[in-house]
């Protein structure tokens, strides 16, 4: 057993590459081949991509030795907030699309003020935009579903 923990310890890159190939294995025998065919791939990369562009933002905050966890609750409420400006406001998507763009700029610069300039933790500003964010979305959809969404912001969103 120690054998094996200094080898991984050693060779941290290799031992990442065994365990995805230890999973992709387990998932292929367990899904009977099905788990490796172009069509589970592709539907898996659609779902991570949004967690995909999520982490590349994500890695300067880890770098600089912070965290922020109001980033899923914020992509929430942003995509509430296209969907009512298309559904309710009738807003043409480019121009929807800048201006959600702009509000998670500017609630982003509000939050790294606050962590940067106001010295509050950024745990704190994190967890309380995570719960403010998730309490707005509730309150301007009145937890009802906004639909139907145009074409064009469903093409966008997939």
């Amino acid at each position: 057993m120690n054998q094996v923990k200094q080898f991984f310890t050693r060779y941290k890159m290799l031992a990442l590459v065994i365990a995805i190939a230890v999973i992709w294995l387990f998932f292929s025998w367990q899904t009977d081949g099905g788990f490796l065919t172009p069509r589970n791939l592709s539907n898996l990369l659609r779902q991570m991509s949004i967690t995909g562009i999520l982490a590349c933002g994500m890695v300067l905050v880890i770098i600089s030795g912070e965290i922020d966890l109001s980033v899923g609750s914020l992509l929430g409420l942003l995509g509430g907030l296209a969907a009512i400006l298309d559904v309710v406001y009738h807003v043409p998507l480019l121009a929807n699309l800048s201006l959600v763009a702009l509000c998670g700029l500017m609630i982003g610069l509000a939050n790294g003020y606050m962590t940067a300039y106001l010295r509050i933790p950024s745990f704190i500003v994190g967890l309380g935009g995570m719960l403010a964010f998730r309490g707005i979305l509730l309150g301007i959809t009145g937890g009802t579903t906004i639909a139907p969404v145009s074409p064009s912001l469903v093409y966008v969103g997939q």
